[in-house]
């Protein structure tokens, strides 16, 4: 018997590690920039998209702050 894993966040998952409502990860879901897939679960992100998205809104959150001061 083939048994798949499934690894993934749901949207509330994802969006406390981004700081963001699980609303907030559906648009971003549905405009393509955090990737996801269909399960028996229901939909879910790629972990490691959204450590990237994560780093990236960081880099620009601390680039935005440097240009204020």
């Amino acid at each position: 018997m083939l048994v798949e894993t499934v690894e993934g966040l749901s949207k509330s998952q994802a969006g406390r590690e981004l700081g963001l409502s699980a609303q907030r990860v559906s648009q971003l879901m549905q405009a393509g920039v955090l990737p996801y897939r269909n399960t028996a679960l229901g939909r879910l992100l790629d972990p490691k998209a959204v450590a990237a998205l994560k780093i990236e809104r960081e880099k620009k959150e601390s680039a935005m702050s440097s240009a204020k001061k």
